[in-house]
């Protein structure tokens, strides 16, 4: 089975896997990445939001592919406005 590394890239923070996972296939190794970057971003959003870049390598160099994920919190815009249908 092949093993995957998982690059975490963050607000000009970096951590790299060293170890990696040993998974099946490459669709595990994204359902596996996009749950580990939906449970990074719980953990490190802040109140003015978070971005976040997940690339996956296997036993290459260069990233298999990559997930990014970002939070923005802005300020209440109100509610929006919705069209009103017409009469013909």
């Amino acid at each position: 089975m092949p093993r995957f590394y998982f690059d975490y890239h963050s607000n000009g923070d970096a951590a790299r896997d060293d170890v990696g996972t040993v998974l099946p296939s490459l669709r595990a190794a994204k359902a596996e990445a996009a749950t580990a970057a939906a449970e990074w971003m719980r953990d490190h959003v802040s109140e003015s939001g978070t971005e976040l870049k997940l690339s996956v390598r296997n036993s290459t160099p260069a990233p298999v592919f990559v997930v990014t994920a970002s939070v923005q919190v802005g300020p209440d815009l109100g509610k929006p406005k919705v069209a009103k249908p017409t009469s013909s």
